[in-house]
């Protein structure tokens, strides 16, 4: 089971595995890449002694990670190509018009 949930100190939204959850209170790990920190979430990994905690509410549960991460989508406000991983980011380009043949 994944929560979709926010940390009250900075009012951020993301997914964690219900085994980084506990009573109001979120692990989160002090990993610098934001894929080893995705991977850590997919995969439900036992929050590390080194790992920081943050005040948390739950705003959702879900049963598989990518509900959780639709929801995550959703429920963004603001630009969210600054907020998705290098996996989800899409190349996105200007279409070119055809030229016109003579």
């Amino acid at each position: 089971m994944f929560y979709l949930i926010e940390f009250t100190i900075n009012k951020t939204v993301a997914v964690v595995p219900q085994n980084w959850y506990s009573d109001g209170v979120a692990y989160w790990p002090n990993y610098r890449s934001n894929n080893r920190a995705n991977r850590a979430v997919r995969n439900a990994e036992e929050p590390g002694s080194d790992w920081e905690t943050y005040d948390a509410r739950i705003l959702k549960s879900c049963d598989q990670y990518l509900e959780a991460r639709q929801h995550l989508n959703k429920s963004l406000s603001c630009n969210t190509s600054d907020l998705q991983t290098e996996e989800e980011e899409e190349d996105i380009r200007p279409k070119r018009k055809p030229k016109a043949i003579n």
